[in-house]
């Protein structure tokens, strides 16, 4: 039973660290998160959560350290290569960033948060052709084009995009 208790524990702690991250406490969220890692060191959700609070915080280069980790210990999962590409992102390192989110369209081509972010990236460094490329690749009944690319849409010409 205690280890059942324990696990209980644990997910209450996760549950509120992922309220305070979506109300924007994010020290706090900050704060729970490592506490479930101190008794856990592993669990994964609480890791991610982890680095995306310490992203949000300035704190990239410690929250790039759990995502590399997280990528090396789960490699299928794109979460964690678009988190490394988001962090990249707020580090200005643009093509490391970029090189993040080609790893996931590599693995997953349809991935329409990898295909946004490369469009956006790419729009923003003045590569309308890599971004109406990779806007055009989104399905259009997922969501509308110059909504979901706004600064692809503006810098690159209507939607952004090609018409397929």
């Amino acid at each position: 039973m205690a280890i059942e208790h324990g696990m209980h524990d644990d997910n209450i702690l996760l549950l509120a660290a992922q309220t305070h991250a979506t109300t924007g406490n994010v020290a706090r969220s900050i704060e729970l998160a490592q506490e479930v890692l101190q008794k856990k060191p592993n669990h994964e959700p609480a890791r991610f959560l982890l680095a995306t609070q310490l992203n949000q915080a300035g704190k990239h280069h410690q929250a790039l350290l759990y995502a590399q980790t997280l990528l090396a210990e789960h490699p299928n999962d794109p979460a964690h290569a678009i988190l490394i590409g988001e962090i990249h992102e707020a580090m200005g390192e643009i093509d490391l960033a970029f090189l993040a989110y080609q790893s996931v369209l590599r693995s997953i081509p349809g991935s329409v948060v990898a295909l946004v972010k490369t469009a956006e990236l790419a729009a923003g460094q003045g590569d309308c052709d890599t971004a109406r490329d990779a806007a055009s690749k989104i399905p259009l009944d997922e969501i509308e084009r110059t909504t979901l690319l706004p600064a692809t849409a503006k810098l690159c010409g209507e939607a952004g995009a090609a018409q397929p």
